[in-house]
């Protein structure tokens, strides 16, 4: 089975990207976001701001198809903040 047909399976009625869509809108409600990038550039600012604790559990809410895509196309290798950030995050996806 490929990626795309993986995808479209459908699991009560919904395919995995449109589950993890549905659960990305409920926790941009939940923190009063109006983006995912908004949700993103917040993670971002926790860890400037020394809340290092928060980065980790933000990104812990994210659907896993969101951690991919925050991970690979938010956050950049040639920002200091970001480096960081990815090495945090890839920690808490290795230990748990």
């Amino acid at each position: 089975m490929d990626k795309q047909e993986r995808n479209s399976v459908r699991i009560n009625g919904m395919t995995i990207e449109e589950r993890a869509e549905i659960q990305l809108y409920e926790l941009l409600e939940e923190f009063e976001f109006e983006s995912e990038a908004e949700y993103y550039q917040y993670i971002v600012d926790s860890k400037i701001n020394g809340v290092s604790k928060q980065v980790v559990e933000m990104f812990e809410y994210l659907p896993a198809i969101y951690k991919i895509k925050f991970l690979n196309q938010h956050l950049r290798d040639d920002v200091e903040t970001h480096r960081k950030i990815k090495e945090m995050c890839i920690k808490f996806l290795i230990d748990g």
